[in-house]
């Protein structure tokens, strides 16, 4: 009887250890390796938001950062998917003006990086390789986030310059996002954190007048200034905003950055809620040959 109670724990603890070295050689078809030795494989991630090109992980990293020279090189990094190199960059500090000419992984802070996400900028087709998306996607470490179309654009007076704009947003995943409200953070407030609707016609850029009279800082979000986008559903906002310059009839176009404590933004809120999660990233969109009659 003692046999056979060894021989079957022996295959229990036989059958825990392959479906754990399964688990990894999964996981191990994707890997980022950093020039100080620091290594994050897949089951690292949490997941990656293919919208945004943000890499969420399950813990903090620590990285040294600096600008590069003979003394302090900078930190470089290369991505791996089946131990083939996709594309290789840099971590770039942005408090430095000048943007790097190769794909970065943006640093909020310096020297060091700390963070439990990664945001991957410069180059969305080189971070959103196929490759890349297959291999997460295989292994449920693949979110596709949130779209934003600019749905109608219109004078609403012409006297003080204002315009109304309708925007809708759709959450492709299935969990819930917290995504900022317009509604809830006033016309002011949400134009000086996306830096409002910009628009442009053949001769002049006209900008949005901000106005801004809060004692919350713009740069700053709070659960107030944010509403549930219910996974894979829908929801639109309709805000106006006044504009310094005036302009008159004829065709433009328009440009929106919405954004969530996206890339100079500081993180000012837990990522987990009890209703799902906040969203973090920017996306830029833009509406051409609007008539304004």
């Amino acid at each position: 009887m003692k046999t056979n109670i060894y021989v079957f724990s022996l295959f229990t603890l036989f059958l825990f250890l392959s479906c754990e070295k399964d688990i990894d050689n999964e996981n191990s078809c994707f890997s980022i390796e950093f020039s100080d030795g620091t290594v994050i494989k897949g089951n690292n991630i949490l997941f990656y938001d293919s919208s945004t090109c943000v890499l969420f992980l399950k813990e903090k990293v620590n990285l040294n950062v600096d600008t590069g020279d003979s003394v302090n090189p900078v930190m470089e990094f290369n991505l791996y998917v089946n131990e083939e190199k996709i594309y290789g960059g840099i971590i770039w500090p942005v408090i430095f003006n000048k943007i790097p000419d190769l794909p970065y992984i943006s640093c909020r802070s310096y020297p060091y990086f700390e963070s439990d996400f990664m945001e991957i900028k410069h180059y969305k087709d080189s971070a959103n390789d196929y490759r890349i998306i297959e291999c997460l996607e295989k292994n449920n470490l693949l979110k596709h986030g949130i779209t934003c179309k600019i749905d109608t654009v219109y004078v609403n007076s012409y006297s003080d310059s204002s315009v109304t704009c309708v925007l809708t947003l759709e959450n492709l995943d299935d969990i819930n996002y917290y995504v900022p409200d317009p509604r809830k953070m006033g016309v002011s407030r949400f134009n000086c954190y996306t830096g409002g609707l910009g628009l442009s016609d053949k001769t002049r850029d006209v900008h949005y007048s901000a106005n801004y009279s809060t004692s919350q800082g713009c740069n700053e979000l709070s659960l107030d200034d944010l509403s549930v986008l219910k996974g894979n559903s829908k929801i639109s906002f309709t805000y106006t905003s006044s504009y310094r310059t005036k302009f008159d009839k004829g065709t433009f176009s328009v440009k929106l950055r919405y954004e969530s404590m996206g890339f100079f933004k500081p993180v000012t809120l837990n990522l987990n809620q009890d209703d799902g999660r906040i969203w973090i990233g920017q996306i830029f969109v833009e509406k051409e040959n609007i008539v304004f009659n």
